[in-house]
C-alpha cells in the first residue's frame, strides 16, 4: 500500500489546475499568474508548504511537499479513455503542447522556439503511457515530467491503486518547470471537465 493511500487523512495535498483563459496556475486556493514579472521573483520549487485541507480525493492532480505532481485514479482513468481514441488523444496532445509552448515563450520571450510535428524529446510533446500515465516534454534537452517508478509517495508497485507520482528530468530552468506544471495542470482541468463516468 502506498504512502498516499495509507496516509490520506494526514496528508496536505493541493489540487493543481491551469486556466488557459486567464494564464494562471492554481495550487489549492493559491493563484499563480504566469507572467514574467511575477515568475522572476518566484521559483516553482517554493510553492510549498500548502497548509490547506487535503484535496487528493476530489482532485485529478495534486502537488506533494516536494513539488511532484500526484495523479489520481480518476485522472489516469480519464487519460486511459483519451488514449483509447486516437482522434481525441491528438486533440488533447495538441492543446497541451499549445499550453506548454505558450507558457514557455511568455516567460522567456528571448528564446526562439520552432514548432515541430515530431519534436521527440527536445521540444514540446505529450504522450500517454501504457499505464495511462502522462509524459510531458518541454523545450530543452529531454526536459520532461514523467512517471516515477521509484517515487517516495507512490511507486510502481502501487500503480494498481490508480495513483502515480511524477518526477522532473533535466528541468534546469524554472521556465521549463513552469511550462510542465502548466501542461499537467491543463490535463487536470480537461479531466475535470470531461470526467469519465462509471
Amino acid at each position: 500500500m502506498s504512502y498516499i493511500t495509507s496516509g490520506t487523512r494526514h496528508l496536505s495535498l493541493a489540487e493543481l489546475n491551469y486556466s488557459e483563459e486567464e494564464n494562471v496556475l492554481t495550487v489549492g486556493k493559491k493563484t499563480l499568474p504566469l507572467e514574467p514579472g511575477w515568475i522572476e521573483t518566484e521559483s516553482p520549487w517554493l510553492l510549498v508548504p500548502f497548509d490547506g485541507p487535503n484535496q487528493l480525493e476530489q482532485a485529478n492532480v495534486c502537488l506533494n511537499a516536494h513539488i511532484k505532481p500526484i495523479g489520481t485514479p480518476q485522472f489516469h482513468k480519464w487519460l486511459g479513455a483519451v488514449a483509447g481514441d486516437m482522434g481525441r488523444l491528438e486533440e488533447v496532445r495538441a492543446s497541451t503542447i499549445k499550453v506548454m509552448s505558450f507558457v514557455f515563450t511568455k516567460l522567456n520571450p528571448s528564446i526562439e522556439v520552432s514548432a515541430s510535428d515530431n519534436p521527440g524529446s527536445y521540444g514540446f510533446n505529450m504522450a500517454a503511457t501504457k499505464y495511462n500515465h502522462a509524459k510531458l516534454h518541454t523545450f530543452g534537452d529531454c526536459a520532461c515530467l514523467h512517471q516515477n517508478p521509484e517515487g517516495h509517495w507512490v511507486n510502481s508497485r502501487d500503480w494498481g491503486e490508480g495513483y502515480c507520482e511524477y518526477d522532473w528530468h533535466n528541468t534546469d530552468a524554472d521556465t521549463q518547470a513552469w511550462s510542465l506544471l502548466a501542461g499537467i495542470g491543463h490535463l487536470a482541468r480537461l479531466a475535470s471537465q470531461q470526467a469519465v463516468k462509471g
